[in-house]
């Protein structure tokens, strides 16, 4: 084989090695699907909670909004009137979230 050809040869063949490892390097370092399936969408739900009288009542609704599914970061406050919280989508309904306040005895809004 000639020398031209040659080198022509083994250039071909470095550039394709090198184009096939750095797309494999980059498909394996690519975690932008991963991370979005590890951490759903979450919305933030306030709920406008009327009757809670002292720190008492804080405890009862932030006991029972962060037993349902989903629900994260509760913050509660008798002062204020209100429950604000995360909640992942398609786990528990807003809803869901006003019967069970409601089961307590409380008026409750979403708002």
């Amino acid at each position: 084989m000639n020398k031209p050809l040659k080198l022509s040869c083994i250039i071909f063949a470095a550039v394709m090695f090198t184009f096939a490892f750095s797309y494999t390097v980059v498909q394996a370092s690519c975690t932008v699907c991963e991370d979005v399936e590890k951490h759903p969408k979450k919305k933030d739900v306030t709920l406008n909670v009327k009757g809670m009288t002292c720190g008492g009542c804080e405890g009862k609704v932030k006991k029972v909004l962060s037993a349902c599914s989903g629900v994260s970061d509760v913050n509660v406050s008798h002062k204020d009137g209100k429950a604000e919280l995360h909640l992942e989508e398609g786990k528990t309904s807003v809803g869901d979230l006003i019967k069970a306040v409601k089961k307590l005895g409380y008026n409750v809004t979403e708002g």
